[in-house]
């Protein structure tokens, strides 16, 4: 918000709060030594530290009279955001060591891991990885089961089932480290009528470290002395990979290989397919269909020396990966133990098509946590936009006439990281949309032209002054006309322009603030229509909010959207970050002094009255004196505030 809410309340008194009680000490390896972590008290026993919340709280710190304050608290977080970046990647989040048990029956069991839900099934031979948040977005990503052993015997071709077969297992919880075993003896017939031969036993491993993301997979057979087999072949299968809750399915899988372009293939009509992959050093599977922030994958790092020989998956529905195995080929004659093994992390947004960044990325973030470092979510931010536009607020502050600190180098640093990620957006952001690949999330690109905008002013650069154009213009592709209660045209800005089309508080209010920075910065009216029919679809509400497990009579500002469908939603502005980004915007509104903004907000004033009022006053309801600061917890019935 850009002026206070309340006596007493000013930037200061906020960012000694966050000074106090949520900037933290980090791992050992972390990108810096101090973060500011998700919440004061951990939440469901977690300590997150989010990329994109750390950004958020830079542009607080980052105004001239409090950094000149604390100097070293803006130092540290900078150094964080900056650090949780590589290449294309700004990396999600960072946690602190975390593995329990929870739940236990048997060799079936259920563990916490810092950033993972892990359950297991040894009996069934399954191990499910999924990536765990603090609010509906859980799910089980992957299921590792669904493998065999095939081999050619005096030049027949045979194929066993492991899971088929198991007759041990074991669940090994020892510290920060977790070993799943399941053991299996193979018997095959050689003969229609013959007796059974034994082939050898197989031991199945999966290993998982507090600390780290990656998880390890390992098949190990040890062939009967007595047989004599060629072209032995271990898989590591996946299966029920599109089973749909919460969005889970799989459309691609892509390869990557050290000294030729990398190979993709989508799910196609159902049936089989097949990719040769013999010398691929990463593959993976992935979303297509989803907003780039929250598409899922399992990417897969092929253990060194393992002969990873082909990919071989089954369509159950068209488009959708249904079953998988990697299939690794040990060729010609075979005696002994053979060793196959990979090493495989789930993501919650990326970009997928950069098969070869992840190919050389992953296993640094990897080699990181196998020296000691601390679990790195591997997941692309979700805002993006956000880190960018603290990036430009920092490196405003530092071209003022008085800068807060005398620091060319980073100064120089801030302007690289900028035009850095202004590339990348428009590579692997822009550019997929203009090529209608369902790749932005609106919030997202707001924060970008909030960016743009910070580097028109400060530069004048007319590289600046065209992205922030080109995406002002693409937050109209989230615009969805409609009409109010009173039959009178409104908009509401989506989401997605595909996926998940609401239109969320957050979401619109951004919209509306990156097309209210543009038309100031760069002296356009082209937008105005746009502005005027968005503060139009703000109304007050009357909602049940479901918080915890009680529903609670609660009065709040929404947007309000009818969709073609018919039905009328009312999104509610219930959490304070959603009144904040509001608010931020009815303050750029208002102060503008761009005529034709003059004129849209006189028409919209007297009813905002009632409307800013009301979400003022719910912050006010929030608000709490803590040491030398003050807190915003995150609703009116919330207990704490986040970062």
């Amino acid at each position: 918000m850009d002026h206070p809410i309340g006596s007493g309340t000013t930037a200061q008194a906020f960012a000694a709060f966050i000074r106090q009680y949520l900037l933290r000490p980090l791992p050992a390896l972390a990108p810096s030594v101090r973060a500011v972590t998700e919440t004061e008290y951990p939440a469901e026993g977690d300590d997150w530290f989010w990329t994109d919340d750390n950004a958020k709280v830079l542009e607080l710190l980052g105004l001239p009279e409090v950094w000149r304050e604390h100097p070293q608290d803006v130092t540290d977080i900078l150094r964080f955001v900056i650090g949780m970046c590589e290449g294309p990647f700004i990396f999600r989040r960072l946690a602190g060591a975390r593995l329990q048990q929870v739940a236990a029956e048997g060799d079936v069991a259920q563990f916490v891991h810092s950033l993972m839900d892990i359950s297991c099934d040894l009996p069934r031979g399954k191990v499910t990885l999924g990536m765990r948040f603090h609010d509906g977005r859980t799910a089980r990503n992957v299921v590792l089961t669904g493998n065999y052993v095939s081999f050619r015997y005096r030049d027949r071709p045979f194929s066993l089932d492991v899971e088929e077969a198991i007759f041990e297992h074991a669940i090994v919880l020892d510290g920060d480290r977790l070993t799943m075993t399941w053991q299996s003896e193979l018997f095959f017939t050689p003969m229609r009528f013959g007796r059974a031969r034994r082939l050898g036993r197989i031991v199945y491993t999966v290993a998982v470290r507090a600390n780290s993301m990656f998880v390890d997979v390992e098949a190990a057979l040890d062939l009967d002395p007595t047989v004599e087999v060629s072209d032995v072949v271990l898989t590591f299968g996946y299966d029920e990979l599109s089973h749909g809750e919460n969005g889970v399915h799989y459309e691609n899988i892509r390869t990557a290989h050290p000294s030729q372009p990398a190979q993709w293939q989508v799910a196609g009509k159902r049936g089989n397919m097949h990719l040769p992959a013999e010398g691929c050093h990463y593959w993976s599977i992935a979303q297509t269909s989803q907003i780039s922030g929250f598409a899922l994958a399992v990417h897969t790092l092929p253990h060194a020396g393992s002969p990873l020989h082909s990919i071989n998956a089954t369509c159950k529905d068209a488009g959708k990966l249904h079953w998988l195995v990697a299939e690794h080929r040990f060729a010609g004659p075979q005696s002994g133990r053979l060793v196959a093994g990979e090493r495989k992390v789930i993501t919650a947004g990326g970009f997928y098509d950069l098969a070869d960044a992840y190919a050389t990325t992953l296993p640094s973030i990897a080699a990181r946590a196998d020296a000691g470092g601390p679990a790195i979510d591997p997941s692309i931010s979700y805002d993006y936009g956000a880190e960018v536009f603290a990036f430009t607020r920092c490196y405003r502050a530092l071209m003022a006439a008085n800068p807060p600190v005398d620091d060319p180098e980073l100064r120089d640093r801030l302007r690289k990281t900028i035009d850095h990620f202004v590339a990348v957006y428009q590579a692997h952001f822009i550019a997929p949309f203009r090529a209608n690949v369902s790749a932005i999330f609106s919030r997202s690109v707001s924060f970008m032209a909030l960016a743009y905008a910070d580097m028109v002013e400060v530069t004048g650069d007319d590289r600046y002054r065209a992205a922030l154009t080109e995406a002002a213009d693409i937050v109209l592709a989230f615009e969805r006309q409609n009409t109010d209660v009173a039959g009178e045209p409104q908009s509401a800005f989506a989401m997605g322009r595909d996926a998940d089309s609401l239109p969320y508080v957050d979401c619109h209010s951004s919209c509306l603030l990156a097309l209210t920075r543009a038309s100031e910065v760069l002296g356009e009216d082209r937008w105005l229509s746009a502005i005027d029919r968005g503060l139009a679809a703000y109304r007050i509400d009357t909602q049940a909010i479901t918080f915890g497990n009680r529903e609670d009579k609660q009065d709040v500002v929404t947007v309000d959207y009818l969709a073609p469908d018919g039905k009328r939603h009312s999104m509610p502005a219930f959490w304070n970050y959603h009144i904040g980004i509001t608010l931020r915007m009815v303050n750029a509104i208002r102060a503008s002094q761009h005529p034709g903004l003059q004129v849209v907000w006189a028409k919209h004033a007297t009813r905002f009255t009632t409307l800013e009022w009301m979400m003022r006053h719910r912050v006010e309801q929030c608000l709490r004196p803590r040491g030398d600061g003050m807190e915003i917890r995150t609703s009116v019935l919330s207990s704490e505030t986040n970062s």
